[in-house]
């Protein structure tokens, strides 16, 4: 190869190393890096609603990258209220609320939406929807904090159960507090009532006559909107095996004129037109062999349909009443006490009645008489037609006649006015026998009667109205 070729080469090589390295500069200064894409803002918005203790709403919302948003709460399809909720919690939810009556009346039974809604008006808005439900609870009624003995009693009794209204409760706060409304026999054993009181319920049970053993009855409580619901009380009705004391009504016969009678005006004529046709006054007195003890007794005897034999008491025969005599000459009737001549003549309810005093009498001469008498009034202004001296019909047996206070034997001033329910208690072995049962006693000042005593003896079950 030449020099000049070489050299021309020589120049050509560098001239073009020459002008590539001046090319390389400006290329990489022309050249730069690309910016990244923008990262994308997510916006996310969330809740949950949860049931608890029965009726508490329990309402956590949690929001990303949204300022604030609205809670919508709605009821059975109706907004009831509704609240702003900011992002502001740097962990865990947002908001956190726990939504009940004692904070909120409106928070009551009902199926609730809570709509949680982006304060958002681009096209991107969020909405977060949660359901749940407060049910409508049944009442409930603790009776086992109830004395449920009380509702054990005899057939002739009725008994009273206090109800407290502390027994009733709704888990539903706005359907306290909760009443009771009727009591109803299940079986028709009894007849109940229930009276309200100022702490709850005086529920008073009787049995239907003739109702005997196990009972039931429906206590219904509750109302229309928190719901009805009933409690099973149950009570036995024992038999009643007291002695039935009735000086109310004419027991040998109820079908006796005297029980038909429906004014004291009218039982009295009725008890004078029975003595006038007994001839048990006509008997001589006699204070040895017939005195006032006798007439009393032969009224009362009149006034019972048995003939049975019944045991004497001292001065009526031995030892049978009258010594079973039927005899209607005095002499034999002075020498057995009396006769069973007229027995169950006179259809009247007999009491006797004896009257003492001392306080008012010489003191070596008390002053003691036996007479009879019937309940004809109906005043309960007492509380029990016994206990009102006002409504006995004194009966004078020696003369057919009812007595006031001040006439004849019944004097003003008594110290004592014993009245006696007689009866006889059958025993066809042994003979029947007299059982005396005093009903009450009272005291006379001028007329004026007072109570001393009244008979609460348990084995009797005596009639009072």
């Amino acid at each position: 190869m030449n020099k000049l070729y070489k050299s021309t080469l020589k120049h050509k090589v560098t001239g073009t190393l020459i002008f590539s390295c001046m090319l390389l500069p400006l290329v990489y200064i022309s050249c730069h890096k690309s910016d990244p894409e923008p990262v994308p803002v997510v916006k996310t918005l969330d809740g949950s609603l949860s049931l608890q203790n029965k009726t508490e709403l329990l309402y956590k919302a949690t929001m990303s990258n949204v300022n604030s948003a609205v809670l919508k709460v709605n009821r059975d399809g109706v907004l009831i209220f509704s609240e702003d909720i900011s992002d502001v919690a740097a962990s865990g939810p947002d908001f956190q609320m726990t939504y009940k009556y004692s904070d909120n009346p409106k928070i009551t039974k009902g199926k609730y939406e809570f709509i949680l809604t982006s304060n958002d008006f681009s096209s991107d808005k969020l909405e977060k929807k949660s359901v749940t439900e407060i049910p409508n609870y049944l009442p409930t009624a603790n009776t086992a904090v109830l004395d449920l003995n009380k509702l054990n009693f005899m057939e002739a009794f009725e008994t009273t159960l206090s109800i407290p209204k502390s027994i009733f409760i709704d888990d539903n706060p706005e359907d306290n507090p909760v009443s009771a409304t009727n009591v109803i026999s299940d079986d028709g054993k009894t007849t109940s009532t229930l009276k309200t009181t100022e702490t709850g319920y005086d529920l008073n049970v009787k049995a239907v006559s003739g109702s005997i053993g196990p009972y039931q009855l429906k206590l219904n409580f509750g109302s229309a909107t928190g719901g009805l619901e009933k409690s099973i009380l149950s009570g036995t009705i024992g038999k009643d095996t007291r002695i039935v004391i009735n000086p109310l009504v004419y027991t040998d016969d109820l079908n006796a004129p005297y029980n038909s009678k429906t004014t004291r005006t009218d039982r009295d004529a009725i008890i004078l037109e029975e003595l006038l046709q007994n001839p048990g006054n006509t008997i001589p007195y006699s204070s040895t062999y017939y005195s006032c003890n006798n007439y009393e007794y032969q009224l009362f005897m009149d006034s019972k349909k048995t003939k049975d034999k019944i045991r004497a008491p001292p001065g009526f025969g031995d030892p049978w009443l009258y010594n079973n005599s039927s005899a209607t000459d005095i002499l034999t009737i002075y020498a057995n006490g009396g006769t069973w001549a007229n027995v169950g003549t006179v259809e009247v309810p007999i009491l006797m009645v004896t009257l003492h005093d001392k306080t008012h009498s010489p003191p070596d001469n008390p002053f003691g008489h036996g007479m009879n008498a019937s309940v004809t009034g109906r005043d309960m202004s007492t509380g029990s037609l016994l206990t009102n001296f006002a409504n006995y019909s004194f009966i004078e047996p020696q003369s057919d006649a009812i007595l006031q206070p001040g006439e004849d034997n019944l004097r003003k001033d008594l110290d004592e006015v014993t009245v006696v329910y007689p009866r006889i208690v059958e025993d066809p072995i042994n003979g029947n026998d007299f059982d005396y049962v005093t009903l009450v006693k009272f005291r006379l000042d001028n007329g004026v009667p007072t109570l001393t005593y009244e008979n609460k003896d348990s084995k009797y079950n005596i009639i009072k109205q």
